[in-house]
């Protein structure tokens, strides 16, 4: 047994002791550099931490301490064993820190990806209200929602505010807070897939439906990141001419009273 902890010590030690075991050593740190910045976070620590632990190897080998056979030479010895582990316990703080740094990048990285996500999902949220027909009531009144975004839409709510609504024979309300119930929908994977929602407001207007004026939003959350709500709002006003219903798209800052205006309410 003896023999082969000797063997393996002089294994080490022929290891450590080449010309340019610390050049490698600095060289393993350098190339963690590298790998930082190109956002190679796992490979940068894995190089900063085998440079680490070769050049504590080195050390250890090119600064030994044995212990002496004479009481005359203790104080030598101590000092020497003071500088080795000295001299490990420097280099174990120096890859520390940027295995650290890597660390904190990575993390910010994370954030600003799922932050990114966050935005791309947002932006590509797309609401758009389906024409009605001369027969549609105002139960009739739906909304396609798409996920333009490559990202999973979690469960999610749908909700809308009646502003106005009038039909033909001005039957109806204007300037009005008319509360929907709010619809729980389910899902939505991204890449365009789609679904439709429907406005129940709390009066029944029969059609056909001469204008409508809504507030809408959809509040939602993406998979995997369920603590950050988002809340997309729009503001519609749909009116119909001789030949068709037409829908546009308002500011919800604006204070305008679309189907009032048409009625003289």
């Amino acid at each position: 047994m003896r023999e082969w902890i000797v063997a393996r010590l002089a294994l080490a030690h022929s290891i450590f002791h080449w010309k340019y075991t610390s050049v490698l050593g600095f060289g393993l740190w350098l190339a963690g550099i590298g790998a930082m910045i190109s956002d190679k976070f796992v490979v940068a620590i894995f190089l900063y931490t085998t440079g680490g632990l070769w050049l504590c190897g080195w050390w250890l080998i090119e600064n030994p301490a044995h212990k002496p056979k004479r009481a005359s030479a203790t104080t030598k010895y101590k000092k020497r064993l003071v500088k080795r582990w000295v001299g490990v316990a420097s280099l174990v703080l120096i890859t520390l820190v940027p295995c650290g740094y890597t660390l904190y990048l990575r993390a910010a990285n994370s954030v600003e990806g799922l932050k990114a996500e966050r935005d791309d999902s947002f932006d590509k949220l797309i609401v758009a209200p389906i024409p009605l027909s001369a027969i549609d009531s105002s139960r009739n009144i739906g909304f396609s929602i798409t996920n333009g975004a490559h990202q999973e839409i979690a469960e999610h709510k749908f909700s809308c505010l009646t502003r106005g609504i009038y039909n033909d024979k001005a039957v109806g309300a204007s300037n009005s807070t008319l509360v929907s119930p709010t619809v729980q929908l389910l899902g939505m994977l991204g890449g365009g897939r789609g679904e439709t929602a429907y406005c129940y407001p709390e009066i029944l207007v029969p059609g056909p439906i001469i204008c409508v004026d809504l507030y809408v939003s959809v509040e939602f959350t993406l998979t995997g990141q369920p603590r950050e709500k988002m809340n997309k709002g729009y503001r519609f006003v749909g009116q119909r001419n001789p030949s068709e219903f037409i829908w546009t798209q308002q500011s919800p800052k604006n204070n305008r009273e679309f189907c009032g205006e048409a009625f003289g309410k």
